[in-house]
């Protein structure tokens, strides 16, 4: 059965990465396969996305809009509803504002994964995170809408099974605005531009969000991340997820 996307509880071991560097233990093929999605991924990023036909394989469940004075988050819980892992699912998020859509991610030039989910499991779940830069995002009466389409074809990655990756916040690493968390890369399978999502609830609410990337998390090692979230963040627990980016 694929691993669930969600953060796996307990303690981070402190593990000594394998292969320090992408190319230490990997085939030349692996490594092209990896450098051919990196470039396919830059390269499309550069023109403007927007989904207008919705997936019917994913359900988006509803969106949370989280606000400060310095940026917006949108929180948006998914289902897979079928039997194939999905991956470099493409997402389109905004506010309706009097009766207009306003879309805060169809702009050239987003990172990929602003436009896009890095992977779903098979009949799994995840939560995705678009966060936005600081001084632009919503206003007061915005209502928060997300759409899911589906991955591209000819598909530019696939996997039968997602690397796992565990999280757990670290209370004495960072503060209530930007709370660190440490991320262990539990796999043999280095990531690049790991994808990491914070929240903070109250009950079943999220009250704060954000999302940062790491350059690269080696196969079986761990690393630190601070991450800035958006809304009214209290002060924890914190919790997060991260979602692979690499899946062979």
């Amino acid at each position: 059965m694929a691993p669930s996307a969600r953060a796996t509880g307990g303690a981070l071991l402190a593990l000594t990465a394998v292969c320090p560097v992408l190319a230490g233990c990997d085939s030349t093929k692996t490594q092209s396969a990896r450098a051919k999605l990196a470039a396919t991924r830059e390269v499309s990023s550069r023109e403007p996305q927007l989904v207008t036909t919705p997936s019917g394989r994913v359900e988006v469940g509803a969106p949370t809009l989280l606000r400060d004075r310095r940026s917006t988050a949108v929180v948006v819980p998914l289902v897979n509803r079928s039997g194939a892992t999905l991956t470099d699912v493409p997402i389109t998020v905004g506010v309706t504002r009097r009766g207009k859509e306003v879309v805060f991610n169809k702009a050239p030039e987003l990172g990929w994964f602003q436009t896009h989910v890095p992977a779903i499991p098979a009949n799994g779940s995840t939560t995705w995170v678009f966060q936005s830069p600081p001084g632009r995002g919503s206003k007061a009466g915005d209502e928060p809408f997300a759409r899911v389409g589906e991955p591209a074809n000819p598909a530019i990655s696939d996997a039968e099974e997602l690397p796992v990756i565990r999280t757990q916040w670290m209370p004495a690493g960072g503060d209530a605005r930007a709370p660190r968390f440490g991320v262990q890369n539990v796999s043999n399978v280095p990531q690049v531009g790991l994808q990491v999502y914070a929240f903070a609830k109250e009950g079943d609410r999220y009250v704060a969000a954000g999302a940062g990337t790491l350059a690269d998390l080696p196969a079986e090692s761990t690393r630190s991340l601070p991450i800035r979230l958006s809304g009214d963040p209290g002060d924890g627990p914190f919790t997060a997820i991260a979602i692979p980016t690499v899946f062979r």
